[in-house]
């Protein structure tokens, strides 16, 4: 719970940052948004893997084997 708590306090705080960034960046410079400042956001680069077709297949054939324990 304390946790939870933590991270909605960050996503507060990361919006505030984000819009005093904004306010102050140069014109050129790409926007700030929340996640930039949040330690809890998760950035897109995590949440996605990539694998080739035989590591794929190696993978597959272990969950297979885990599934049928």
């Amino acid at each position: 719970m304390a946790e939870a708590r933590q991270q909605a306090e960050w996503q507060r705080v990361s919006a505030l940052m984000g819009l005093l960034a904004n306010v102050n960046r140069d014109p050129k410079h790409a926007p700030f948004k929340p996640a930039d400042f949040n330690p809890y956001a998760k950035s897109a680069s995590e949440s996605v893997v990539t694998v080739n077709k035989e590591e794929a297949i190696l993978l597959f054939k272990q969950i297979a084997q885990a599934a049928r324990r």
